[in-house]
């Protein structure tokens, strides 16, 4: 009932949707999720908006595009690394959000490097999914079947726990929602209650 009440609203308001996390938060499995049953246009990854621009960069002038988000290359923290990537990826997804805006499209945009104080004029809505919370099982989705060729150490599952604390900071300090690690229909479900939400208040306000 309220999947097919939103799918009709989606169709009308064509928003757009980011959504946040660290590396194994589940961006990508909400994102499809949320495509298939809300009826959104597109969805596309900022790992492969990255893999794109990086085309057209010089590693030495964009060093944090050319590692993972977690792994800094040079003398800075995980964290600042992160921000980094946000700040040089930014004008890709802008450009994305201007194109899905002209074109009457809805979109999802999913990855790191999106962070929680990112313009609010340029989204509809802003997720924040939190990993889980036990570190073993966390390695696991680290090391799970999208990423299984990926060479992962101790200290880039470290990063990744300090990196989440402070974009934890940033989203109680932004009011972003924070989705907590659950199971992919408890999370799409909460998602979904925010989503028709906001639209009803937005409907009730005008």
């Amino acid at each position: 009932m309220q999947e097919e009440e939103l799918r009709r609203t989606v169709k009308e308001k064509k928003p757009i949707i980011l959504i946040g996390g660290v590396s194994s938060s589940g961006k990508t499995t909400i994102g499809n999720a949320l495509l298939c049953s809300i009826g959104i246009d597109h969805s596309i990854g900022t790992g492969w908006i990255r893999e794109i621009i990086a085309t057209q960069l010089k590693k030495e002038d964009y060093p944090e595009l050319f590692t993972h988000s977690f792994r800094p290359t040079n003398k800075v923290t995980p964290f600042e690394n992160f921000r980094n990537g946000t700040k040089s990826l930014l004008p890709a997804v802008e450009a994305c959000v201007k194109r899905a805006r002209r074109e009457g499209t809805s979109l999802i945009i999913e990855g790191v490097y999106l962070m929680p104080d990112i313009n609010k004029g340029l989204y509809d809505f802003f997720f924040f999914l939190k990993k889980k919370e036990n570190v073993e099982e966390y390695k696991k989705m680290v090391f799970g079947k999208s990423h299984n060729k990926r060479k992962i150490f101790e200290s880039d599952i470290e990063a990744n726990i300090e990196i989440e604390k402070e974009l934890v900071k940033i989203c109680e300090k932004t009011n972003t929602p924070i989705i907590p690690e659950n199971s992919v229909e408890r999370r799409k479900k909460i998602i979904i209650d925010i989503m028709l939400k906001k639209y009803k208040e937005d409907k009730n306000g005008s």
